[in-house]
């Protein structure tokens, strides 16, 4: 039932003029249900995102994946999972 079709024809992309730092308005958004809206419904500018509030991000906000790993460190954990 949910083919590319089905979408294409049941989902809309919010305008650029859309404000997502309009909170009602996001709500609003975000029960409709004849079409369905996809975008950025809210943005709160006081708030962390999620990944903010994670301790790898604290020292880098480069993604994970782009990362060199800390090889000494992963073999140090590795092995003490091994001697409990």
């Amino acid at each position: 039932v949910n083919t590319y079709r089905w979408f294409r024809e049941n989902t809309y992309y919010l305008e650029d003029s859309y404000d997502p730092t309009n909170r009602e308005n996001a709500f609003k958004r975000a029960i409709e249900q004849k079409k369905l809206p996809l975008g950025i419904f809210y943005v709160n500018k006081e708030k962390t995102t999620f990944e903010e509030n994670l301790a790898p991000y604290r020292t880098s906000k480069d993604p994970l994946f782009k990362r060199q790993p800390n090889l000494k460190k992963l073999k140090e954990l590795i092995e003490s999972k091994r001697n409990t």
